[in-house]
């Protein structure tokens, strides 16, 4: 089974790239992406490294109650942002609970992982 839920994911996965090759001109792309501001460059690379930083607080408080892989954890974060700012008030990163959930940990761990982590966050930044 999870080879053909993988190649499904290839499969939807080359349709998106090739609908955006298709409709999109790849020369007005390129052209526009090397006459962008440098400083938009450097906003979107201090945006994944920030995410990275998070993914490791994350990472450490949660190497004290079990194991999870700094990639594999990267992605959760990022489902879980991404989801953010679909729900009102950031409510979506709350997935982040049910994606530990599904790794393995439990319901409580994971909550209390995601609260710490908020807390955290507030702490420092104020």
């Amino acid at each position: 089974m999870p080879i053909a839920r993988n190649a499904l994911k290839l499969v939807f996965t080359i349709i998106i790239f090739g609908a955006l090759f298709y409709f999109v001109d790849f020369e007005n792309f390129v052209t526009t992406l090397f006459q962008a501001n440098a400083w938009i460059i450097v906003a979107i690379l201090v945006f994944f490294i920030a995410q990275a930083f998070n993914t490791l607080s994350l990472k450490l408080m949660l190497d004290q109650i079990g194991t999870i892989g700094f990639v594999e954890l990267y992605k959760i974060y990022c489902v879980s942002l991404f989801s953010s700012y679909f729900a009102p008030g950031k409510m979506g990163e709350a997935s982040l609970v049910y994606l530990l959930k599904k790794r393995g940990f439990s319901v409580g761990q994971a909550t209390t992982v995601f609260f710490l982590h908020k807390v955290m966050s507030l702490v420092f930044l104020a």
